[in-house]
C-alpha cells in the first residue's frame, strides 16, 4: 500500500504490507517401504508471516527498507525425538539502506547492511547477507563488488558438523561481478567469488580440526536469438 508524506518540496515514498504462507507436507510411507508402520513424522504445518516497509525518496537517490520474519511449524509426531511445535519468534530478515547516484554515464548505489545478493543466475552464490554491496551500471556495463558476512543465526548446511542445531555459522563472503552487453542482444558475464569459513569444523571427538576456504570463477553468456527464444549458459570453476 503506497502513500507520499513530505513538505517544504521533499517528497517521500511510503510503501508497507505483509503477507502470509502457509505449508502443509505429509507422508504416508517411511523408509520401511511398509504400509502397516507410520512415518515418524506423519505432517507438518508451517505459518511463514512477514511484514515490510519501504521509504524511498521522489529522487530516488535514498531509500530503506526493512522486513520482519516469524514462523510457526506444528509437526504431528508418533516420536518423542520429534518436537510438537516451534516458534521462530520475529528478527528481521531484510534491514538496508539504498544510496544512489547518477552521473553522465553511470549509476552508482551502495547498500549497507542485511540484503539479498546473488552472483550470475544464483549457482555460486544466492544469499540474504550482512554487509556492503558497491554496484555500477551504464548502458552497456554493470559492475558489483561485495563484502558479506552470512547471518550467525543460519542452519549450516551440513547437518553432521557440530554446533548445526544451535546455528552459529561463522562465515565471509567477498565476490565481484561484470557483466558487458557486447551486442544489443547478448551479454557476457564474468564474476569472482571468495568464500571464506571461520567454522573450524571437529567433525568427531578423535577428529582433526578441518574448514575450507573456496574460490569460485565464472563466465556465462546470456541473450536472446528472436524475440520469444532467450539463452543462458554457465561456466563456474571452484578451487579451494
Amino acid at each position: 500500500r503506497p502513500c507520499y508524506i513530505g513538505r517544504s518540496g521533499v517528497a517521500w515514498e511510503v510503501d508497507y504490507g505483509g503477507w502470509y504462507a502457509p505449508t502443509f507436507t505429509a507422508g504416508d510411507n517411511g523408509t520401511d517401504r511398509s504400509k502397516a508402520a507410520q512415518d515418524v513424522l506423519d505432517h507438518t504445518w508451517e505459518q511463514d508471516m512477514r511484514m515490510f516497509l519501504r521509504l524511498a525518496s521522489a529522487t530516488k537517490r535514498t531509500k530503506f527498507y526493512g522486513r520482519m520474519k516469524t514462523t510457526w511449524t506444528s509437526n504431528s509426531r508418533i516420536s518423542p525425538a520429534i518436537r510438537s511445535s516451534d516458534w521462530v519468534q520475529p528478527t528481521f530478515d531484510m534491514f538496508y539502506l539504498e544510496l544512489a547516484r547518477f552521473g553522465r554515464t553511470f549509476k552508482h548505489t551502495w547498500t549497507f547492511g542485511r540484503q539479498y545478493a546473488q552472483v550470475e543466475r544464483a549457482i555460486s552464490f544466492g544469499l540474504v547477507a550482512d554487509g556492503i554491496r558497491y554496484e555500477m551500471a551504464s548502458r552497456k556495463n554493470e559492475i558489483q563488488i561485495f563484502f558479506l558476512r552470512q547471518q550467525p543465526g543460519d542452519d549450516n548446511v551440513d547437518a553432521g558438523v557440530s554446533g548445526w542445531s544451535t546455528g552459529r555459522t561463522k562465515r565471509w563472503f567477498s565476490g565481484t561481478e561484470w557483466k558487458l552487453k557486447f551486442h544489443p542482444r547478448h551479454t557476457l558475464d564474468f564474476s569472482i567469488l571468495g568464500n571464506f569459513d571461520n567454522n573450524f569444523e571437529i567433525p568427531d571427538a578423535n577428529g582433526q580440526r578441518h574448514h575450507l576456504d573456496s574460490w569460485y570463477y565464472g563466465l556465462g553468456l546470456s541473450g536472446s536469438v528472436t524475440g520469444r527464444l532467450n539463452y543462458w549458459t554457465q561456466y563456474i570453476f571452484e578451487t579451494g
